[in-house]
């Protein structure tokens, strides 16, 4: 911001701090010393160089003393130009009298110094050619008499006659303030036959004063005795004006600095408003001040803050862009209206405005406000004036940026805050809502969370299957508003007009953010209907509906009551997030119950299967054991009398007692069979151990040695993995999957393939032959019990070998299958469960 300030410095401006280190430099000295370069942190002598470092470090080091030093210099602008300058140094004095810094102020004087020279110059052809000349140069006596010499001049100057008046005659053309002064100081020199100087006003022939340096000095005679004073009188008007556009400037330049601090020490709009109006009385001389601001909607213009203004006129806004330009616009006499326009000007004419000024204030060409200057008088307005008032407006309007910038932090903040407090607010309510099963309570947890964080008001109602629709909850801020709550429903029943019925149909919410009076009357069912709603003094509405599964169960009414705030569309998404989890968490409880009801009854009936299941298996395994002792005393009988009879029978005779024996064979197997098939569904985990399956398949091979021998069959087994299940079950799969293979072989010697890999939590058992095969047709059918595919000619069996299989694979929770063509041999696959701390692999 300092940038902008010295920015607006018409000379060069610097600020030196006390590591002789510039920390700001304006556009102006850079260009000077160095062609753009930016200069902070340099070091003086860095920048200006070791000779001129020598010259000034005195210098400023009287100004770090705290003393304000000016003196005047050459300096080489360029290789080809010197320029004369006059350099100021002003001390930056805080609070406690400590200098901070110093103010660099560097003015070029080439041109004043030129004029100055050629009246040195011309003093000293005056003073040679006394006689000749006689302008602007005076003589006295020895006295100090104006008696000698000419003073023709004198009339030309002032139109007073010399010596007409007294001797004394010219203290009268000099201006009554600096009169006494000079006086004294002429009588000092006279009495003391000291040189004379002094500054004074004189009165000019056409009555306008101009500024006069006044300077003498005593002649002594050859005796030593004085004889005369000799002395000039210089114009000095136009320096006088350089020193004090100078002074004006310092002035303008520690006021911005002041204003730069004063600005932006607030982030509060009306008080940078405040500040900016009492800095504009102090930087321009106007009557009256006025910051204009757009209206948020971008409509108009009108005045946010004044000061000696009336009412009436602050009351005026702008349609257009005339008080609001984006460059400064300068008005000298408000009755033109080639700028103003007719109407503009019977309005500044009604509050007496003759001229105005009015500045834009923006950031970066963005338009903030404007800030105008108001005269009652016809006034010129100079550079100076004008550049003061711009440098204001651009710092104004700077501070104004970041006063919108801290107000939109702070609403963002806020915004920030209540999305924190509601999210907090939603993670509980989610955690409530969660922790009860029961609907009726989760809906009275829901209305009484939304009171007082969100609502003064809740009311619940719920949609009967009678299509009527019945009040449940009301939890308020008062026992008052809750009463009257339920006192409005058991009067007035939801209509199919009504705001609740309507949300309930369509599904939608519902919010009116201003519920007036005149919206109760049009909706009132009578005087009663108006006594209850005034009484509750409903400000602000939202229905939002309860929805589970596409359908509408209920209805959720926050209401805030009394002068509070309106609800807002941020309110709106609260709601619907509040009503969406409270229907998820009674939808929830209402499935939970539904699920332990079926679940109550799911057990129930496995229960019941469980028992049937077990009279079932008790009743098949006593059956097959009472069956087998007398089947074991008809096959024995039976054997004996083929042994002991035989030759008395006849050939028929024979054949009817061969049936009966392979007969009652086959019968003691089926039932043991049976009898396996049964302890293989049994849900006992008793003998359940850690089995492993390479020596399970060599007692497989121990148990088929003769059958294996008899086919000359070849049993192959890759490194098997331990299993969690009873050893018995394992051998009894494996005899008979292996069984079956050497059962099922074709003309060449079996060839059996036990192996094993690992499928996820799963080990996959092949066990591959190369056998008749199975067409794929009957892939799921010889799983069947007593399911056979060949007669017991063809293949002796009972049918059952697979079915037990099967059964022992899945009571472990796995599953067997079949992979075969007919021809082409059989792979019985099956899953067992791996072990769950590690997995073995043996050999």
């Amino acid at each position: 911001m300092l940038r902008l300030i010295l920015d607006s410095f018409p000379g060069l401006a610097a600020y030196v701090n006390r590591d002789f280190r510039y920390e700001f430099t304006n556009r102006t000295y850079e260009d000077w010393f160095g062609a753009g370069t930016d200069f902070t942190g340099k070091t003086v002598e860095e920048v200006a160089g070791e000779a001129i470092w020598q010259g000034v470090r005195p210098l400023l080091e009287r100004a770090f003393s705290g003393e304000k030093v000016a003196f005047e210099t050459r300096h080489e602008y360029r290789a080809d130009l010197v320029r004369d300058v006059e350099t100021s140094y002003i001390p930056d004095i805080d609070e406690h009298g400590s200098v901070q810094g110093v103010v660099v102020l560097i003015i070029d004087v080439t041109a004043r110094k030129a004029a100055e020279q050629a009246t040195r110059q011309s003093e000293e052809r005056y003073r040679a050619l006394v006689e000749a000349s006689a302008q602007y140069v005076w003589i006295t006596d020895a006295r100090g008499t104006t008696s000698a010499g000419p003073v023709d001049w004198w009339n030309d100057l002032t139109g007073q006659p010399a010596g007409k008046q007294g001797d004394w005659f010219w203290l009268q053309a000099i201006h009554p303030d600096d009169r006494q002064r000079v006086e004294r100081a002429w009588c000092e020199s006279v009495s003391n036959k000291a040189p004379f100087a002094a500054e004074c006003r004189l009165r000019t022939r056409g009555g306008q004063y101009r500024n006069f340096s006044a300077r003498g000095v005593p002649i002594w005679n050859s005796n030593g005795g004085l004889r005369e004073f000799v002395g000039t009188l210089t114009d000095i008007t136009g320096r006088k004006q350089e020193e004090e556009a100078r002074a004006a400037l310092e002035r303008q330049l520690m006021l911005l600095i002041e204003a730069s601090g004063t600005l932006f020490g607030s982030p509060d709009a009306p008080q940078i408003f405040n500040n900016i109006l009492a800095l504009a009385e102090r930087f321009v001389p106007a009557d009256a001040f006025a910051i204009w601001r757009k209206a948020q909607d971008g409509s108009k213009w009108q005045i946010v803050a004044m000061t000696g203004l009336s009412e009436e006129y602050s009351k005026h806004a702008l349609t257009s862009e005339s008080e609001a330009p984006a460059e400064p616009i300068v008005l000298e006499d408000t009755r033109n209206p080639v700028w103003a326009g007719e109407d503009r000007s019977a309005v500044y004419a009604s509050e007496g405005i003759r001229s105005l000024i009015v500045i834009p204030l923006k950031v970066h060409g963005g338009m903030n406000a404007t800030l105008a200057f108001y005269y009652r008088q016809p006034h010129h307005f100079d550079e100076l004036e004008i550049r003061s008032a711009s440098a204001l407006g651009k710092i104004a309007g700077a501070a104004l940026a970041a006063a919108d910038l801290y107000a939109r932090e702070a609403e963002l903040r806020h915004r920030a805050q209540e999305q924190e407090a509601r999210a907090l607010f939603l993670a509980e309510a989610g955690e409530t809502l969660s922790s009860s099963l029961d609907y009726e309570a989760t809906l009275k947890r829901v209305a009484e969370m939304a009171v007082p964080f969100f609502a003064n008001l809740t009311a619940i109602d719920l949609l009967k299957p009678s299509g009527e629709v019945r009040r449940v909850v009301v939890h308020g801020q008062t026992q008052e508003s809750v009463d009257l709550a339920y006192e409005f429903r058991k009067h007035f029943p939801v209509r199919d007009d009504d705001l609740e019925r309507i949300a309930l149909r369509t599904g939608q919410p519902i919010m009116i953010e201003n519920i007036s009076d005149e919206s109760l009357v049009a909706r009132s069912r009578g005087p009663q209907y108006l006594e209850i709603l005034r009484k509750l003094a409903p400000k602000s509405l939202i229905c939002v509906p309860l929805v589970a599964g596409n359908r509408s169960f209920g209805i959720i009414s926050f209401l805030r009551l009394g002068p509070v705030q309106c609800f807002t569309p941020a309110d709106l998404a609260l709601a619907e997030e509040l009503a969406h989890r409270a229907a998820t968490a009674v939808e929830n409880a209402r499935l939970f119950t539904a699920s332990q009801q079926s679940q109550a009854a799911l057990k129930k009936a496995n229960e019941e299967l469980r028992k049937a299941n077990e009279d079932l298996n008790q009743f098949a395994y006593s059956a097959s054991h009472d069956l087998q002792e007398p089947l074991r005393i008809l096959s024995v009988y039976s054997q004996l009398l083929e042994r002991d009879y035989s030759q008395q029978l006849n050939g028929t005779a024979r054949e009817y007692l061969g049936f009966l024996v392979e007969g009652s064979r086959r019968m003691q197997m089926l039932l043991r069979d049976l009898l396996a098939y049964i302890q293989a569904t049994g849900a006992s985990r008793e003998n359940v151990t850690t089995v492993d399956t390479n020596a399970v398949v060599k007692r497989v091979v121990e148990n088929l040695k003769k059958r294996i021998s008899e086919s000359q069959a070849e049993i192959v087994s890759e490194a098997l993995p331990e299993l969690r299940m009873e050893e018995v079950h394992l051998v009894q799969l494996l005899q008979n999957l292996i069984g079956n293979a050497i059962k099922y072989r074709g003309d060449a010697p079996p060839r059996i393939e036990i192996s094993a890999e690992r499928a996820g939590d799963d080990w996959l058992f092949r066990v591959k032959d190369n056998g008749i095969g199975i067409p794929p047709r009957y892939h799921s059918q010889v799983f069947g019990i007593f399911k056979r595919l060949h007669t017991r000619e063809q293949y002796p069996g009972t049918g059952i070998g697979l079915a037990i299989c099967q059964k022992i694979v899945e009571r472990y929770g796995g599953r067997i299958w079949v992979e075969s063509a007919e021809g082409s041999g059989s792979t019985f696959l099956f899953k067992l469960p791996a072990l769950r701390d590690h997995d073995s692999m043996r050999p």
